[in-house]
């Protein structure tokens, strides 16, 4: 969500206009969001930050010898780094997708409570749309 505001500021502080440049850096399970809202997208190049538990990635709007080249400093292998990130995102979109067709049970203050007739329709015809498609 923190995100998604981040991305709607830039867009309103970027000039309209093909000159647009952004330049970023953030974990790298950020990049399908980064890719749908601003359109940028993850560089080979590995930013060097010793202290942080995580690795972070480089992101861009623009083609960059500079930043498609990889980071000596940094030990991770960039082109292993991104891709098991890509798998892990396409791994975690298909859950997503699986939970989405799933009944689900509504609960109110704790206390279990009976299938929800409307919730069941709304799951049954996900289904019956995701097994046409």
């Amino acid at each position: 969500e923190v995100w998604r505001a981040y991305a709607a500021t830039a867009r309103m502080l970027l000039a309209p206009g093909d000159g647009r440049l952004i330049i970023g850096t953030t974990v790298v399970e950020n990049a399908e969001l980064l890719r749908e809202e601003l359109g940028i997208r993850p560089h080979l190049f590995l930013p060097s930050i010793p202290h942080l538990p995580y690795q972070y990635a480089l992101f861009s709007n623009c083609a960059a010898p500079q930043l498609d080249t990889p980071n000596q400093d940094v030990d991770t292998d960039p082109h292993d780094f991104l891709k098991e990130a890509a798998a892990a995102a396409a791994n975690r979109d298909r859950s997503e997708a699986a939970r989405s067709l799933e009944t689900p049970l509504r609960d109110t203050a704790g206390v279990a409570a009976p299938y929800d007739f409307e919730a069941m329709l709304e799951a049954a015809l996900r289904r019956h749309e995701h097994a046409e498609a």
